[in-house]
């Protein structure tokens, strides 16, 4: 039999923390996704060092060899889910801490 409890936020101040914890790591793990779609650019610039592409050609990709491997469409989901993901981060970061703080005015009152 195992000794498993259901997580309930409002009981435990630790539940909620390990939530609030997740959910800002969720939102900051997101929100670099969003800075590095904001920054088309400077990928497509990075990406034209790409060292297996120079291994085996011998030379760096031009820039539109670069844009070539990187197409719009895959912009458009890495933006999407950026901005999902900064939204679920930023819910469960929230829940966490009104959980922290109702976990901690139950436990002290």
């Amino acid at each position: 039999m195992t000794n498993s409890r259901p997580i309930n936020l409002f009981d435990s101040p630790l539940d909620a923390l390990v939530l609030m914890v997740f959910g800002l790591g969720f939102w900051t793990i997101a929100t670099l996704i969003r800075t590095a779609f904001n920054n088309r650019a400077k990928i497509v610039e990075l990406s034209r060092y790409n060292p297996w592409f120079v291994l085996f050609n011998k030379r760096n990709m031009t820039h539109a060899e670069a844009e070539s491997h990187l197409p719009p469409f895959f912009w458009r989901i890495y933006g999407a889910f950026g901005r999902v993901g900064q939204i679920i981060g930023g819910v469960l970061g929230a829940m966490g801490a009104v959980g922290l703080v109702a976990s901690l005015f139950k436990k002290f009152m």
